[in-house]
């Protein structure tokens, strides 16, 4: 099992989102395949939960999901080398750990 990302990939994924961000074109289409991607868990969150895909609740906790994931990948300069693996994943399940805690600050 693979418990990380070698800097390659990590690379291409940075590259990507980089794209993302400063191309209009790219930017609008990984918007719409974000929307779809929440959409897609949205609908995976109410079939386990027994609510509606449109439920503010279910919504809601996707989207925290998310921010979670957007806010801790962000800057992506940051992730390089032994940082990549061993801060990227250890941040992510810290930040989903607060959401499944009721975020207490």
């Amino acid at each position: 099992m693979q418990t990380g990302m070698d800097q390659d990939r990590w690379e291409k994924i940075r590259q990507s989102s980089e794209l993302a961000v400063t191309n209009p074109e790219v930017r609008a289409r990984a918007l719409d395949d974000f929307s779809r991607t929440i959409a897609m868990m949205a609908e995976a969150m109410a079939k386990h939960t027994g609510r509606n895909p449109d439920d503010v609740a279910v919504r809601a906790v996707v989207g925290a999901i998310f921010g979670v994931i957007i806010s801790v990948t962000m800057p992506w300069e940051d992730y390089t080398g032994e940082r990549l693996n061993a801060d990227l994943f250890r941040l992510l399940d810290g930040g989903l750990a607060e959401l499944e805690n009721g975020l207490w600050l």
